[in-house]
Parts: C-alpha cells; sequence; structure tokens
C-alpha cells in the first residue's frame, strides 16, 4: 500500500491501497490507530480519530482532494506503485504533499 502522505513528522500517515471497493476513501494511521475516511467528505468509514488528529487528517484531505482522488484512479487502474518501490520521503522533504 503505497504512502501518499503524512503529516506532524509522520506521526499522520495517509495510505491508498490499489483494487479497493467502495466509496474512495484513504487509510489514515497514527500510531497502532488505523481508520478509513471518505475523500469526498471525511467521514470516517471504519474506525475512529478524536481530538486534533481528527481535525489535522481532515484538514489534510480537504487541501489535498483531488490529489487524493487522482491517486485513488490509478490506484484502482493499479498503476500506483506498491509499498516497498522507494524510499519514503525524508524529514523536512515536502512535509503533508501527496508524494
Amino acid at each position: 500500500m503505497p504512502e501518499v502522505g503524512r503529516i506532524y513528522g509522520g506521526s499522520l500517515r495517509f495510505y491508498i491501497y490499489s483494487n479497493e471497493h467502495g466509496a474512495p476513501h484513504v487509510h489514515v494511521r497514527y500510531g497502532g490507530i488505523w481508520v478509513k475516511v471518505a475523500i469526498a467528505d471525511t467521514s470516517n468509514i471504519i474506525g475512529e480519530l478524536t481530538g486534533q488528529q481528527r481535525r489535522q487528517a481532515q484538514l489534510w484531505i480537504d487541501d489535498h482532494r483531488d490529489d487524493l482522488f487522482d491517486a485513488w484512479n490509478r490506484a484502482q487502474r493499479d498503476v500506483l506503485p506498491r509499498a516497498g518501490g522507494g524510499p519514503p520521503p525524508q524529514r523536512g522533504e515536502n512535509p503533508g504533499k501527496i508524494v
């Protein structure tokens, strides 16, 4: 599953799987917590983030919605690189940007 973004030094990470079903969504990881969030309206599909992590994840998704829909569509055609296809961005290297 390729990582499509990270914020707060990588404590909030965003992923999109290839060949998934259902409404376009992004998987968000915060520590050991995983949630699935709809790209269209940032509603939680599965799981729950609370407080600042939830607000920051929603803001990031809102700010990157068009890019996330593009990444979702590419992933469903299986053209995103697989996990492990390259090193993640280093600290300070385009933080919060779709990679």
